[in-house]
């Protein structure tokens, strides 16, 4: 079975992200799959969108992080999967996929991390 394109995504019906949330996915520095002190960066990712998730909605920034997979500047695209990186679960697979084929070299990377992310959960789960 394949997996539907970005493009056909399905996100649950809901209100637009709020200001807050999108402010974040604009502005997220990090990199999930940075090869120089990638434990480091990690654990910053994991601790700054766990403190946003914390105070906005765990899933509403995961609904809004998938929405934004399907962004046309990779930039975005690359934030999106860091954001799922720390918040996605085994079900955001599908959506995320189809990334590692990416022409941006930073979003492959970012996708593949991801996704070794995403895998590992459904394995603790």
């Amino acid at each position: 079975m394949t997996s539907p394109p970005v493009s056909q995504l399905v996100v649950m019906p809901q209100s637009s992200p709020s200001a807050e949330i999108q402010r974040f996915l604009d502005r997220l520095t990090y990199s999930c799959s940075e090869p120089e002190y990638v434990s480091f960066q990690q654990e910053a990712v994991r601790e700054w969108v766990s403190q946003v998730a914390d105070a906005h909605g765990w899933e509403e920034l995961r609904v809004a992080a998938i929405a934004r997979l399907s962004h046309e500047d990779p930039r975005m695209v690359e934030r999106a999967l860091t954001c799922l990186f720390v918040v996605g679960t085994a079900l955001d697979v599908p959506s995320v996929e189809p990334l590692v084929s990416h022409s941006d070299e930073s979003v492959r990377k970012a996708a593949r991390t991801c996704l070794f992310e995403l895998h590992r959960r459904r394995v603790d789960a």
